[in-house]
């Protein structure tokens, strides 16, 4: 499953509730790195798994699943729940913070490099940013 597709995932409802707005200014920061650096790694997973499959012809058997959910798509899918729960616990607090991402920018494919697919490989990663808003 390719990184823009994980779904969030809330495991503790009360993680960030304790946290000042100092505080959740500071993990903000933390998740938007750690959700950019696991975007890139389920994604670079995921481009490794399709060539491998492309170049074995093996894009009909149903052994082989190549939109299974890994260990970091997992965790990714936490991190995406705490970012949506950080939202809300610091607009709670009066100190609102927005995560922002590429997620839903459209992206292209280059059809000409890649001898084994027949296309150049894409970085499909999301980028997060924390941003403070103004209230």
């Amino acid at each position: 499953m390719s990184a823009r597709n994980t779904p969030a995932v809330i495991t503790d409802s009360e993680k960030y509730n304790t946290l000042s707005c100092d505080d959740l200014k500071i993990e903000a920061g933390y998740l938007a790195i750690f959700g950019t650096e696991l975007s890139e790694s389920v994604d670079r997973e995921r481009t490794n798994d399709m060539v491998l499959i492309g170049s074995l012809g093996l894009f009909s058997l149903p052994v082989i699943n190549a939109d299974q959910t890994t260990p970091e798509n997992k965790y990714l899918s936490e991190v995406k729940g705490d970012m949506k729960l950080l939202e809300v616990v610091s607009s709670n607090k009066n100190c609102p913070i927005k995560f922002e991402s590429n997620e839903s920018e459209p992206y292209t494919v280059d059809n000409s490099t890649n001898p084994v697919l027949g296309q150049k490989p894409v970085d499909r990663s999301v980028i997060y940013n924390a941003v403070q808003l103004n209230q």
